[in-house]
């Protein structure tokens, strides 16, 4: 199936799988949340607001979307958690090694702001970069 297929169908509703290239990354938001009350775990620490919280069990949660396309048709598609590691082209041992490093902050937020030659990355999602030397203003 090609994206100019799914594009093109607009009434109906496809679903199927496209072979396509990562044009850039929009955005990419990695975080460990309370597995009660899905706050931020800081330092092992739920940082609900409300009063404390009796978990200090935290979940990896992943997001992001991107800008993709296949020849036929550009789009913007959005992952979650293993889709993330995925899209990242990151095996099983980086994802985790990643995990680890967001791990004390709780989360981190990456926007892609354009070509500019001036893009900033979060000093925390740096390891992300050495990682994965693809990651940067296209994947």
């Amino acid at each position: 199936m090609y994206l100019g297929n799914l594009i093109s169908s607009r009434g109906t509703r496809l679903q199927g799988i496209v072979c396509c290239h990562v044009v850039n990354a929009c955005w990419l938001k990695l975080q460990w949340v309370c597995s009660l009350c899905c706050s931020i775990i800081k330092q092992g620490k739920c940082t609900r607001g409300s009063g404390p919280c009796l978990s200090a069990v935290g979940i990896f949660r992943a997001n992001a979307s991107a800008i993709v396309e296949d020849g036929t048709a550009e789009a913007r598609v959005y992952c979650k958690d293993k889709q993330v590691a995925d899209l990242l082209a990151l095996g099983s041992v980086k994802w985790e090694r990643l995990q680890q490093h967001i791990e004390p902050q709780g989360e981190v937020y990456f926007q892609y702001q354009g070509r500019t030659g001036h893009e900033l990355v979060s000093e925390s999602l740096f390891p992300l970069f050495i990682l994965n030397p693809k990651c940067g203003t296209s994947f």
